[in-house]
Order: structure tokens, then C-alpha cells, then sequence
């Protein structure tokens, strides 16, 4: 676990700052750059298996020290690159910490997590829900990207303790081509996102329990074709 995040008193201000403007994507690919653009719900279809709301898993052979035995939620994909967080990278830092003003987090004891070496300066908050929630952007299934501090204050209202929340400081992020070319070199699989791995598996579970999945269906993908090769090999 990362014990501290560096210069957190300006995360607490920072992080304030983009909670009562908007919590929402950047778009990191725009010669805009710094100008805050919500994520596009008509953003294009994704080619192969890459897409919103999957998971990026490290390969064994993943040896940057930003990325190794990380496991990524992608929450953007299309044409202009990728963005996702890290999702098995707490730290010992509380969310009431950095925001004091919300008072509901005051008796929780959520973590921030480190979501990635970019623009650590940026807050993002996901949270589950069994029904759709206003001011917030579906990722996959029931998980939501929260939009807003006052979505954020909604949710823990109407949640209570029972609330599922993860907060993430920083993000990875592709330019175009980037991850697929990164994929296609094989520093990635791709699998389908868990939400209860997001917010149920504690950090040391999710990278082993994900690489061991995939190792065990390439091999039952593996198997049928060496079958057949040796049925081929014995045919007179």
C-alpha cells in the first residue's frame, strides 16, 4: 500500500476546486487541452476487444514501475486514445482528508487510490448503484463516474453507510493507437470489468486473481488446437 500521496495539502485545495466545477474526463487528446469536456456518450465504436468498461490486466513481463501488476478500468476510449485508472493502488489517505467541506465522508473511512502517474492533481470518483443516478456517467454495468460534488453528497445520503465509493487521484492515458499498439506487443489482456473486484477485492487480490484467469483460458483456447495437431500427427 502507498503510504502518502506527495503535497497533499495542494491536492486538498486543487481536488476542491475541480469537485465544484465538474468531476468528468478531460479531454487529455485535444489541442484544447486544458478545457473540461465530459466524456462523449456517442463517442465511437471501439475496434477488437478494447473498449469502455473493460479491464487492462499487466502481463508478468510488465516491468514500468507506473504500470506493473496494475489492473486499469478503461472509462474512455475512441478515436483521439484511452484514459482509465489504476484500481489496485491504495494509498493510506482519506477521502474526508482531501474533502473536509463533504461532511458525510467524515465517518467513513474510504482511501484514495492512485489512478495513474498523469495529472495527479485530478480527482475521480466511482461509485455503484442499482439504479441510473443524475449527474453521473455510466462506465459499465452499475458502476457510475460521479459528475458532481453534489451527486456525490446525493449518493452518500441516499446510500448512507451501505455506499460503495472509490476515489482515485491521477489517471493513465493514450494517445491514439498507443494502447493497441501496447496490447498487440502483449503488455495487456483485455477482459470483460468486475465491478466487485473494483469495489469488493482488497488491492493484493485483483492483479493475481485477473492474470490467473487469463493464463487459465488461454490455455483452454490453446487445448483443442494441440489436440487436433496431434490427432493429424497420428492420422496414417
Amino acid at each position: 500500500m502507498i503510504k502518502s500521496i506527495p503535497t497533499l495539502l495542494i491536492f486538498r485545495a486543487t481536488v476542491t476546486m475541480l469537485l465544484l466545477g465538474a468531476l468528468c474526463l478531460t479531454d487529455i487528446f485535444s489541442a484544447r487541452g486544458s478545457k473540461w469536456l465530459a466524456a462523449t456518450a456517442g463517442a465511437t465504436s471501439s475496434p477488437g476487444d478494447l473498449g469502455k468498461g473493460k479491464f487492462l490486466v499487466a502481463s508478468r513481463d510488465l516491468n514500468d514501475p507506473n504500470f506493473a501488476e496494475s489492473v486499469i478500468l478503461l472509462l474512455d476510449y475512441n478515436e483521439k486514445g484511452a484514459l482509465g485508472v489504476i484500481i489496485n493502488r491504495p494509498t493510506e489517505v482519506l477521502l474526508s482528508d482531501l474533502l473536509p467541506e463533504v461532511k458525510a465522508l467524515q465517518k467513513r473511512k474510504d482511501v484514495v487510490h492512485v489512478g495513474g502517474p498523469v495529472a495527479r492533481q485530478m480527482m475521480i470518483l466511482l461509485t455503484r448503484a442499482a439504479k441510473p443516478l443524475q449527474n453521473a456517467q455510466l462506465v459499465v454495468s452499475d458502476v457510475y463516474l460521479l459528475a458532481q460534488q453534489t451527486g456525490l453528497e446525493q449518493v452518500l445520503r441516499s446510500g448512507g453507510k451501505q455506499t460503495k465509493l472509490r476515489a482515485y487521484v491521477g489517471y493513465a492515458g493514450w494517445a491514439a493507437g498507443q494502447l493497441d499498439m501496447e496490447v498487440a506487443a502483449g503488455g495487456w489482456q483485455i477482459v470483460p470489468a468486475d465491478p466487485t473486484l473494483i469495489f469488493d477485492k482488497t488491492a493484493q487480490e485483483i492483479w493475481p486473481e485477473l492474470i490467473r484467469r487469463g493464463e487459465a483460458q488461454w490455455t483452454s483456447y490453446q487445448l483443442p488446437l494441440s489436440s487436433l495437431r496431434l490427432a493429424y500427427a497420428l492420422t496414417p
